[in-house]
């Protein structure tokens, strides 16, 4: 194959993948009109008029629309959702730390440890991330998390 073949065939690559992109730009904006399509009918057809409070203000508490209306609907981030669980495994092993009955295994520290370093990688951020606990520290610690 000559240079001249090799640059065509390089140029008629570069403009495949170039059309490739396109068209899946295009594809992307025709999806959100037939997206948007679809929604505007539903509406114009009344599919929205039996909501619950239609037409009327939304009683917001403190805070932004988008925290409200993911507490009204009974959503919560999975971040949020493990600091709960997380808590509450605290307020077990320290029950059991106060009952003298048994101690709190090093296991059990460990994978209470292994929760928390999974809650620090998921917070939206790093000012939210809370230290590890020993079994000497958790009555401490567990004053954070709740």
């Amino acid at each position: 194959m000559t240079s001249k073949q090799e640059d065509n065939d390089r140029s008629k690559e570069r403009t495949g993948n170039a059309e490739a992109a396109q068209q899946v730009f295009y594809s992307a904006r025709n999806h959100e009109k037939v997206m948007d399509s679809i929604v505007d009918e539903f509406a114009k057809k009344g599919g929205f008029d039996d909501l619950p409070g239609k037409g009327k203000p939304l009683k917001l508490k403190e805070g932004d629309v988008l925290s409200h209306v993911m507490q009204e609907a009974r959503i919560m981030p999975p971040w949020l959702e493990l600091q709960r669980e997380i808590a509450k495994e605290m307020r077990r092993l320290l029950a059991k730390q106060e009952a003298g009955r048994d101690l709190v295994s090093d296991q059990e520290i460990e994978a209470l440890n292994d929760q928390i370093r999974q809650f620090n990688r998921s917070v939206p951020s790093s000012l939210l991330q809370k230290g590890l606990v020993s079994s000497a520290n958790l009555a401490v610690q567990i004053e954070k998390w709740e």
